[in-house]
């Protein structure tokens, strides 16, 4: 799938593990913090249940790597969400959002999914990032690129390495890589 659930099959998959990134919702999370849900909520207040074998999974993979996890709720949303909507959502008793994994449950709910926070609201995105191309062509936005450049693909890597060693059998993980 692409940002915003967009799947690019017909049928969905048997299971599934979404890795990815996530904006915060309160300062409570920092950058570089790894979430893994055992639920997701949606805008309507559908609240989504993740797998709860593949949540153990990469739970316990997360702690081998040396992150500890927060298990906490993730709200999945169809637009990038900031500024003073990330307080409204937080409300709700959600730490942080993504625009996948909640519409990925609705069609397959053998699904879990482990997000790395990019963002916070100290560290706010523009929602003009909803559309790079335009974005890069305003100057006030180049040090948003220059941060995202310098941390997305880092925290990126992190979650996946997190559903690699989840999805190794268990006589492999003293091989796990280094973070």
């Amino acid at each position: 799938v692409g940002i915003g659930g967009r799947a690019r099959t017909r049928q969905p998959p048997a299971g599934f593990v979404a890795c990815g990134l996530a904006g915060a919702l309160s300062e409570q999370l920092r950058p570089g913090a790894v979430l893994i849900p055992a639920w997701v909520g949606l805008p309507s207040g559908e609240r989504l249940p993740c797998h709860a074998p593949l949540v153990a999974a990469l739970t316990t993979a997360a702690r081998h790597l040396g992150w500890e996890p927060v298990l906490a709720p993730l709200l999945t949303a169809r637009r990038l969400v900031t500024g003073r909507a990330r307080s409204r959502w937080e409300t709700w008793g959600l730490a942080a959002v993504d625009m996948e994994t909640g519409w990925l449950l609705r069609h397959q709910p053998v699904g879990a999914t482990v997000r790395v926070v990019l963002d916070t609201p100290r560290q706010d995105l523009s929602p003009r990032w909803e559309q790079p191309w335009q974005a890069l062509g305003e100057p006030r936005l180049w040090r948003q690129l220059a941060w995202l450049g310098l941390h997305a693909l880092p925290y990126a890597l992190r979650a996946a390495l997190v559903v690699r060693a989840a999805l190794k059998p268990a006589t492999t993980h003293s091989s796990c890589p280094e973070r």
